[in-house]
């Protein structure tokens, strides 16, 4: 594949704004470079005809690459795996095809949670650069209370109040405004039946001082994984994405990475 077309992909955990981001930055690409010369994933807006990665191209992919079918029935997760061999073997097809740039919001790195599965990943698939979002835990837990997808558990009678100041303690640090959205959507959107407002902006003054112990799990974008990455030619770049960053900003800074990896036009 020549130097000047490349396949982004957008990573990071749970909450740092990849989903938010990758229209932005997608919009960002196509009036630098034209429509016709970028692909981008999820395709936001796109008619079912133009798309690049239906479900109809993923299947008819996938029959002529019979190899990743074999390669996904070994891992246990068959279905997550061949979504991420198709997303990533119809970016390579775009690109063949006369797009510069397929941007990808979340691929490989959605399932990888260990160097092995890096290292035996076809590396003709393998993105050429990798975009890992992050940004500080107090961030993180006020996006995951905020956005539409429920990812807590709805707590009932006192554990509300309980759950209520250990999630008080995860947004330390932030601005009084922003702990005071995130408790009212802990209390209107994961409790039942909700907290009132004078309970919830009562958890704001009073954070708990115990923090819930947890067991440590292996997740994305582990550094052994873009480790991995980096020794079969990947390039990764890191950029913040917390409270005091707006999106736009980080979309530009998103931006200029990819600039900066294609070659520059001769004058």
């Amino acid at each position: 594949m020549p130097n000047d077309k490349i396949i982004v992909e957008l990573a990071g955990g749970h909450g740092v704004g990849k989903s938010t981001i990758a229209p932005l930055l997608a919009e960002r690409l196509r009036e630098h470079f034209g429509s016709r010369l970028v692909a981008a994933m999820p395709e936001i807006g796109v008619v079912w005809q133009r798309r690049k990665w239906s479900r109809w191209k993923r299947r008819c992919w996938l029959a002529s690459h019979p190899k990743f079918l074999m390669l996904a029935m070994r891992s246990g997760i068959a279905r997550e795996w061949l979504q991420v061999y198709s997303t990533l073997g119809l970016a390579r097809r775009a690109l063949q095809n006369g797009c510069r740039i397929a941007l990808i919001d979340q691929g490989l790195l959605r399932i990888a949670r260990y160097p092995r599965e890096i290292e035996t990943f076809p590396k003709k698939y393998l993105p050429n650069l990798v975009i890992q979002l992050t940004a500080d835990p107090a961030t993180v837990a006020l996006r995951r209370l905020l956005r539409d997808k429920k990812i807590h558990s709805m707590q009932r009678g006192i554990a509300r109040e309980t759950r209520g100041c250990e999630i008080r303690r995860e947004l330390e640090g932030l601005p009084t405004h922003l702990v005071e959205q995130g408790m009212r959507a802990y209390a209107k959107k994961f409790c039942d039946p909700p907290l009132d407002e004078e309970t919830a902006l009562k958890l704001c003054a009073n954070p708990s001082q115990a923090v819930r112990p947890s067991k440590r799990e292996r997740g994305r974008c582990e550094p052994d994984l873009m480790e991995s990455l980096r020794l079969r030619g990947t390039q990764v770049e890191t950029i913040i994405n917390s409270h005091d960053q707006t999106l736009e900003s980080c979309a530009e800074a998103c931006f200029q990475k990819i600039v900066s990896r294609l070659p520059k036009p001769e004058v």
